[in-house]
């Protein structure tokens, strides 16, 4: 993933984007677009959402839609991880266009983690997808 610190609430002054530690978003983005990874999965804080960054980052999504199918999953606690943080985070996944058995595996499991703690690790999660 890439560092939470231009989009976080406590760096509230923060230019997002524009800030100098918003580089490995970039970074990632083209990394993605072109590496052609089978899925992929990113996590961030929820300052991501904040207005001022949403629209930047829907528009790095939308250029890899043509390459992949992307979830997003906003006030995600990661406890649904089993991970210790108990802050609701923004989860980005995506898999590969085209593959209906990925497709219907992250949008399942992806609406499974929204609605419940199921007690499902990170490594089950990939493990699932494939």
């Amino acid at each position: 993933g890439f560092p939470c610190t231009p989009f976080s609430t406590l760096h509230i002054n923060s230019d997002c984007f524009d800030d100098g530690k918003a580089a490995p978003f970039f970074a990632t983005m083209l990394t993605i677009q072109c590496a052609l990874l089978g899925t992929w999965l990113l996590e961030n804080v929820m300052g991501l959402m904040r207005k001022s960054a949403k629209s930047v980052l829907m528009r790095y999504l939308e250029r890899l839609k043509p390459t992949y199918t992307i979830v997003v999953l906003e006030n995600v606690c990661p406890t649904s991880f089993n991970w210790k943080i108990a802050r609701p985070r923004v989860f980005i996944c995506g898999t590969r266009s085209g593959n209906p058995f990925f497709e219907h595996n992250l949008r399942y499991l992806m609406k499974s983690l929204e609605q419940k703690n199921d007690g499902t690790t990170f490594i089950d999660f990939l493990q699932e997808l494939g």
